[in-house]
């Protein structure tokens, strides 16, 4: 977002939301140009007349977390997350939001 306006010699005005619903509400309504948050929630309320630009502030972290006493919980989802990166699911959710992909960093 800086580079473009910085190039265009567009000085930006910044205004906090408390949730990225009135965020993206303030963008359409023409009370906001743009907005920003992280890629994987911009992707998922993406609308047909936005656009989100190329440029990245930092990769972002994610990640699962389970109460330290419910291990039948932990187990499943690491089963399912074994068997989304062995269909090639995990990897096509990836690509598809513009993540960051550690493969299993972290894991134990």
């Amino acid at each position: 977002m800086f580079l473009y306006a910085k190039k265009a010699n567009i000085k930006l005005k910044f205004t906090e939301f408390p949730t990225n619903t009135e965020s993206l509400s303030a963008m359409s309504s023409g009370r906001a140009a743009a907005y920003s948050t992280d890629s994987s929630i911009l992707n998922s309320m993406k609308t047909p007349d936005m656009m989100i630009l190329p440029e990245k502030f930092a990769p972002q972290d994610y990640g699962i977390a389970v109460r330290k006493d419910n291990n039948a919980l932990l187990q499943e989802l690491n089963k399912v997350i074994q068997q989304m990166k062995a269909s090639g699911e995990l990897e096509s959710l990836i690509k598809k939001n513009d993540l960051v992909d550690f493969h299993g960093e972290g894991e134990e």
